[in-house]
C-alpha cells in the first residue's frame, strides 16, 4: 500500500477508524453494511447506511488517488449491499432503539447521498430507480410547523405512543406548531433537505420543489429564533463553564467552579423544559443546540450541526446563514470545546465531524484563512486521538465537487504526512500536515497534477505547508 492508503480514516457513522482494506469487512458482513460498534441501548449491531456512505467516499478518494481497481470494486460491493436492503416502499429500517425495526431517516438520507454520488459518476437505471423510490419515501416523513415543513429524525416521532417506547426521556411540547412527538432535530432537517434537493437537480425532477420551499421556510424560521435573550444570555454564560477542558476548569476561581458544578447538576437537566417554553436552537454567543425536546445535553452534536449547516448553505445558497455559521465555528474554538472533546472517551468523535465541517467551510469560503488554520489544528487533534481523517479530505466528495472536477489527492513519500485536499481541477489547493515531533522533507510518492509552489522544502514539526493555485 502507498503511504496514503496506509493513513487512518475516520468513519462518520460508527465513529470508528479504518486503517487498511481488510477493515471494510468489519462492516460488510453477510452482504449488508453494519456499524462497527454495538448500538445503544441494546448493545446490538445495526445496519448503517451512514457507514456505507462514509466508506464509499473513502474509496472514491483512494480510487482517484491511486487508480487501483480494488477501490472501484469495493464501491460496487457497497452499492450492491445498500440496494439489496431497500424495502418495497423505498425506505431502510434499522431497529436501533426498539424491536419494531424503526427507521432512522438520517441513515436513509445517507443511502440517498451514496446513490447520488454514484449517479454523478455515471448513469445507471437500477440506481436511478432506487434513488427515486427513496426520495419519495423521505419526502413523506414530515411534520408541519407554523412556518413550514419539518423532516422527522426517526420513525418513533410519528406518534406519541411510538415515542413512549423510545429508550430516552422527552418533553411533550407543541412549540412552534409542531406535533408533540416531533423533537425538532436540526441535523436531520438539514440533511434530508440537502438530499432531496440534490436528487431533484441530478434527476431533473421538480416534484419536491414545493416541499423543499416549505422546508427552507421552516429551517429559516427556526434558525432565526431569538426568543428570550434576557434569559439565554446568562444561561449560556453559565453553561459555557461546563464546556471547558479540565485544565482550564481547574484553574477557575472557587466561586466559578461552584457555579459550574451547580449548572451541570441542576440547570442543564432543566434546559429542555426551558427550551420548550422559550423555543430556540441558535443560542447567544454562537452555540447551536441539536434539538428542542429531548431530555439530554449533547454538546458533541455542535460539530455535526456546523457540518450540516455548511452543506445546507452550499445546497440552498442561503447567504443569510453566514453569520450563524461563522459564529458557531468561532464558538467551538473560543469555548474550549475542541480540547474538551479530545479528552472525553465518547465525545472525542466530534472532532471528526469538526474536520468534516471545516472541509466544507474551506470550500464555501475560499479566502477564509481562519478555517484553514483550524483545519491544521483539527488534523493534529485527530492524529493525537488516533481517529483518522474524514474521507472528504481526500477531495472526492461528489456533493462538494463534481466527479469530473475532482482533483486527485497526491500521495506523500513519507507516511507521517497527512494531506488535506481542499481544491478542484480549476483551483487546486492542498494542506500538508506533519503531526510528528520532527520536521519531514516534502517529497512525493505521487506528485500533484498541478504546478503548486511550496513555501519550504520540509514540513515543520506539528505544523503544515499550504499551497494553492490563485
Amino acid at each position: 500500500m502507498s503511504p496514503l492508503e496506509a493513513s487512518a480514516a475516520f468513519i462518520l457513522g460508527s465513529h470508528s477508524c479504518y486503517a487498511r482494506p481488510a477493515d471494510l469487512y468489519h462492516h460488510l458482513i453477510h452482504g449488508w453494511v453494519y456499524e462497527r460498534n454495538y448500538a445503544w441501548p441494546h448493545k446490538r449491531k445495526i445496519c448503517s447506511e451512514n457507514d456505507a456512505h462514509a466508506l464509499y467516499l473513502l474509496f472514491c478518494g483512494l480510487e482517484k488517488a491511486t487508480g487501483k481497481t480494488l477501490y472501484r470494486l469495493f464501491k460496487q460491493q457497497l452499492l450492491l449491499s445498500v440496494l439489496s436492503r431497500q424495502d418495497a416502499d423505498g425506505g431502510f429500517r434499522h431497529g436501533e432503539w426498539t424491536d419494531d425495526m424503526e427507521a432512522h431517516y438520517r441513515l436513509n438520507a445517507s443511502a440517498l447521498h451514496m446513490m447520488l454520488d454514484s449517479l454523478a459518476e455515471a448513469p445507471d437505471a437500477t440506481i436511478q430507480a432506487a434513488a427515486d423510490r427513496l426520495a419519495e419515501y423521505l419526502a413523506k416523513q414530515t411534520d408541519r410547523l407554523d412556518s413550514g415543513t419539518w423532516f422527522l429524525h426517526d420513525e418513533l416521532e410519528q406518534s406519541e405512543a411510538a415515542m413512549n417506547r423510545a429508550p430516552f426521556r422527552w418533553v411533550r411540547s407543541r412549540a412552534l406548531g409542531k406535533r408533540p412527538s416531533n423533537m425538532l432535530v436540526l441535523n436531520t432537517q438539514l440533511d434530508t433537505s440537502i438530499g432531496l434537493r440534490r436528487h431533484g437537480a441530478l434527476r431533473g425532477d421538480t416534484r419536491h420543489a414545493e416541499l423543499l420551499a416549505s422546508a427552507d421556510a421552516a429551517t429559516a424560521a427556526v434558525l432565526k429564533l431569538d426568543t428570550a435573550p434576557w434569559l439565554y444570555r446568562p444561561l449560556m454564560g453559565l453553561i459555557r463553564l461546563t464546556l471547558l477542558p479540565t485544565p482550564r476548569a481547574q484553574a477557575l476561581p472557587l466561586p466559578l467552579r461552584m457555579l459550574k458544578r451547580l449548572t451541570w447538576k441542576y440547570l442543564l437537566p432543566r434546559l429542555p423544559d426551558i427550551k420548550s417554553r422559550f423555543p430556540r436552537l441558535v443560542m447567544p454567543g454562537g452555540y447551536i443546540d441539536r434539538e428542542l425536546s429531548l431530555r439530554t445535553w449533547a454538546h458533541h452534536y455542535l460539530s455535526i450541526n456546523l457540518m450540516d449547516l455548511a452543506r445546507y448553505r452550499r445546497s440552498s445558497g442561503a447567504a443569510a446563514l453566514d453569520p450563524i455559521i461563522h459564529a458557531c465555528a468561532q464558538f467551538a474554538v473560543d469555548s474550549g470545546l475542541l480540547e474538551r472533546w479530545a479528552e472525553l472517551r465518547y465525545e472525542k468523535y466530534a472532532l471528526g465531524f469538526w474536520a468534516e465541517a471545516l472541509y466544507h467551510l474551506c470550500r464555501i469560503y475560499p479566502e477564509a484563512e481562519n478555517y484553514r488554520a483550524w483545519m491544521i489544528q483539527a488534523v493534529l487533534l485527530l492524529e493525537a486521538t488516533e481517529q483518522g481523517l474524514p474521507p472528504s479530505l481526500l477531495g472526492a466528495n461528489a456533493e462538494a465537487v463534481a466527479p469530473q472536477e475532482q482533483f486527485p489527492c497526491p500521495i506523500p513519500a513519507d507516511r507521517r504526512l497527512r494531506i488535506v485536499n481542499l481544491g478542484d481541477r480549476g483551483r487546486p489547493e492542498l494542506l500538508v500536515v506533519n503531526p510528528s515531533d520532527a520536521p519531514v522533507a516534502l517529497a512525493w510518492h505521487t506528485p500533484p497534477d498541478a504546478a503548486l509552489s511550496w513555501p519550504a522544502a520540509s514540513v515543520p514539526a506539528r505544523g503544515a505547508l499550504h499551497s494553492r493555485v490563485p
